[in-house]
């Protein structure tokens, strides 16, 4: 997101609350906030143990089966972000994708 700041001529965030107000604030990154909060969630649940909401687990495992993180959180949320962002950058921008 932060080369989409950065090509969009945005200041750069510092962390995930601020990166969020941004794509809030922007109607043109909606999709981009619909994939979004599932990854901030799980990112807080793995540090954590607790979703920004306050939902709270014992461990990441409770919160999502190790077997489904790639699955759900890298190759749907994450590859979606990444095809969402690509709209706004140049093809030849460098961008290192992780799908």
């Amino acid at each position: 997101m932060e080369a989409v700041f950065e090509h969009e001529g945005l200041t750069h965030r510092r962390n995930h609350e601020s990166r969020e107000a941004l794509l809030k604030l922007h109607k043109r990154f909606e999709e981009v906030l619909r994939q979004y909060r599932p990854l901030w969630a799980a990112s807080t649940v793995a540090r954590y143990l607790a979703t920004p909401a306050g939902d709270e687990f014992r461990s990441f495992a409770d919160y999502l089966a190790a077997d489904r993180v790639v699955g759900k959180m890298v190759h749907h949320y994450l590859y979606r972000i990444e095809q969402s962002a690509l709209k706004f950058l140049d093809p030849d921008c460098g961008l290192v994708r992780c799908i």
